[in-house]
């Protein structure tokens, strides 16, 4: 028990010092969690139409998507927004009907959270889905 505590104190110290965040607020559909600079949030949509939803929102915001990777449990769309910041959607297969999305904007040091946020509004928005929680 002790070596857990000990193992656990210095991963926590470990990530501090590496400037790592993490945050979750809440649990369940709906909740954001926020790790090394990706804000996710599991939605009530299949992996499909969540990929879509991404899609339609880089559209939308003028998100130029330049890579997709795409492997049926999980896929990637990086682009950059028209000033040159990059976004990175992480579409991930929960269940048939539960997918996570990730959304990080900028570069590693220089994440923007509430850009991030705004983002997930749009796909909020897009999926039908009232009420996120932050």
């Amino acid at each position: 028990m002790r070596k857990t505590a000990m193992a656990l104190s210095v991963l926590f110290i470990l990530a501090a010092a590496s400037g790592c965040a993490a945050v979750v607020a809440g649990a369940g559909v709906g909740a954001f969690s926020y790790v090394a600079g990706e804000l996710s949030r599991d939605y009530p949509a299949t992996y499909a139409r969540s990929i879509e939803a991404c899609e339609a929102v880089a559209k939308e915001l003028k998100i130029r998507i330049s890579n997709k990777q795409d492997d049926g449990v999980q896929c990637t769309l990086e682009g950059k927004e028209p000033d040159g910041t990059g976004v990175v959607f992480r579409v991930k297969n929960l269940s048939p009907h539960h997918s996570s999305i990730g959304v990080r904007v900028g570069y590693v040091g220089l994440w923007d959270r509430d850009v991030a946020e705004s983002v997930h509004s749009y796909l909020a928005e897009n999926l039908g889905v009232k009420g996120t929680s932050n």
